[in-house]
């Protein structure tokens, strides 16, 4: 017989997914000398959330989309994929603007906006 754990039991993670809410709960590991906020979480944890998704950082919310980094606009905030397999918050052709909240070791919420 195969012995499953309870379903309560929690992986051990820095990130978290809540499917039920349909949220991932992420930390700012680093800053990258181009300005982005590298993430601890990738490109897997978030499927099925869609590529529209509202980022919650202290007191702030937008609505980012899922982007390949020369995808995005100037001035517009997008989750990317980074260097390291991991998702990151950048800006458009690396300008390196990226709102002060996201610094190392800040929680951040990634929700499927409805």
């Amino acid at each position: 017989m195969i012995r499953r754990p309870p379903r309560s039991t929690h992986c051990i993670s820095s990130a978290a997914s809540d499917v039920y809410k349909r949220q991932v709960t992420a930390e700012v590991i680093r800053r990258t000398r181009q300005g982005a906020a590298q993430l601890n979480v990738d490109r897997d944890l978030l499927r099925g959330l869609g590529e529209t998704l509202l980022l919650g950082f202290g007191d702030e919310q937008r609505v980012v989309r899922v982007q390949r980094p020369e995808e995005v606009n100037p001035g517009q905030l997008a989750i990317v994929d980074d260097e390291y397999g991991l998702l990151a918050i950048a800006t458009g052709l690396n300008e390196g603007i990226i709102p002060a909240a996201l610094e190392a070791g800040s929680e951040i919420t990634l929700k499927e906006v409805t």
